[in-house]
């Protein structure tokens, strides 16, 4: 019998094959990169694409993405850590986003907004 969790995750799954096949998302020969933050989100895309990606009927790569931003407490290393061990190729981008941030926000404002910004900058370039 499966658990919940297993079931929630084959649904997923097969929503997410479901959607890449309707619309075309990939094709062969693709190359993918992912952001992978250490959160549980990207960590669930990353293993979903890569389990579609093991069954489907053309080939692609993934690559997982790590950016570093120079927040005290990151611990990139737990992320490259888990990466390694399920046999990921990835790239780990260090940055001083943490830096610019501090000097560059108005008060009151977030720090998220401006991160996600200067994170997508990265990932553009």
């Amino acid at each position: 019998m499966s658990s919940p969790g297993e079931k929630l995750y084959k649904r997923i799954k097969n929503a997410v094959g479901r959607a890449i096949a309707d619309f075309g998302l990939i094709e062969e020969g693709d190359r993918i990169a992912v952001a992978v933050s250490g959160g549980k989100d990207s960590y669930v895309l990353l293993h979903l694409l890569d389990a579609l990606r093991r069954r489907a009927p053309i080939r692609y790569e993934i690559l997982a993405i790590t950016i570093d931003s120079g927040y005290p407490g990151f611990r990139a290393d737990i992320v490259e850590e888990h990466l390694v061990r399920h046999g990921f190729a990835y790239h780990l981008e260090k940055t001083n986003h943490f830096d610019i941030i501090r000097e560059k926000r108005r008060p009151g404002s977030s720090f998220c907004s401006l991160c996600a910004r200067l994170k997508r900058g990265v990932l553009y370039t």
